[in-house]
């Protein structure tokens, strides 16, 4: 028997093989072209996306009944309050347009997806609810110092 070398040469050599490393096995870029595409079977809800959608609408019904409840009365720790469940009624908005995007399919500009997208728009909320607690914080202060001796009407106390 003759020893021959092994031919180096042919199409088997040129072929994209699996290597493993560890317990797991890496394939090849191309092979998983398909499935990073593939789009989900079912378009049902997120559970966090429901989540999100119950909180936004009980925030609004909480900022419209403590709108009127600062009409009523003309205070303004319940203006304060109001601007705070609106701004809560923003920030969950904002979560839901977050969701929304980051559910899209990958496509040729995004060959990962857009789940990151999230992320950012989550960070535009935080923004958003620190900026307008920050802008009602002002107010009351600014309405505490100027109404300081003033002398108090009678008001309601029920309402509020």
């Amino acid at each position: 028997m003759t020893n021959k070398p092994k031919d180096t040469t042919s199409n088997d050599a040129l072929a994209p093989r699996s290597r493993t490393r560890g317990t797991g096995t890496v394939k090849n870029q191309s092979d998983d072209q398909t499935h990073r595409h593939a789009k989900p079977a079912d378009k049902k809800p997120a559970g966090s996306l429901i989540t999100v959608l119950i909180a936004v609408g009980a925030n609004l019904i909480i900022a419209i009944a403590k709108t009127v409840a600062a009409f009523m009365t003309g205070s303004a720790s319940m203006i304060a309050e109001s601007a705070h469940s609106w701004a809560d009624a923003g920030n969950g908005a904002l979560l839901i347009v977050a969701e929304k995007k980051s559910i899209r399919p990958a496509d040729r500009s995004h060959p990962l997806g857009y789940g990151k997208e999230s992320y950012v728009w989550s960070m535009i909320a935080a923004f958003g609810v620190f900026m307008a607690g920050s802008i009602v914080s002002i107010y009351t202060i600014y309405t505490g110092i100027t109404e300081w001796n003033t002398a108090e009407s009678e008001t309601n106390y029920t309402i509020g």
